[in-house]
């Protein structure tokens, strides 16, 4: 059976690529919005005052909730890349680089890449993958597992 413990520190570091790349994409799809909210402000006052929904206001409203919900996703992602950050650089280089090669850029022939660069035999590699995932959940939540 696989634990839980060890699924979610999995899942932070498989997830970390994705999260830096939204760190980058997000802010550029929020002046997206600001700019184009921009457009449909001046069609608004252009406007004469359709009978019943207006669409541009609809568009205006959809904007509006659409930047708040990435100004808000990007906090979040903001707050767990750096509790991420935060536990792996509580870590040694080498549970780093081992938890890197497996998880977080993962790299085809980890564990025999490993052993070569570690001078350690493979099944040793995984031992100390395990026990740098161990290491990595403690400082991620605390407690020992």
């Amino acid at each position: 059976m696989y634990d839980i413990w060890r699924m979610q520190a999995v899942n932070e570091l498989s997830e970390l690529q994705a999260k830096y790349a939204a760190l980058r994409n997000i802010p550029s799809k929020i002046v997206e919005l600001e700019t184009s909210r921009v457009s449909i402000k001046s069609t608004l006052a252009d406007s004469s005052g359709a009978k019943g929904g207006d669409t541009r206001e609809d568009a205006l409203l959809n904007n509006l909730v659409m930047q708040q919900e990435l100004e808000e996703v990007l906090k979040s992602t903001k707050k767990d890349v750096e509790r991420v950050e935060r536990a792996l650089h509580a870590l040694t280089a080498e549970n780093q680089k081992i938890l890197d090669y497996f998880f977080v850029s993962p790299r085809r022939g980890a564990a025999s890449m490993l052993a070569e660069e570690l001078g350690i035999e493979e099944k040793t590699v995984y031992n100390r993958r395990n026990s740098a995932l161990r290491m990595f959940t403690m400082a991620m939540y605390g407690n020992s597992i």
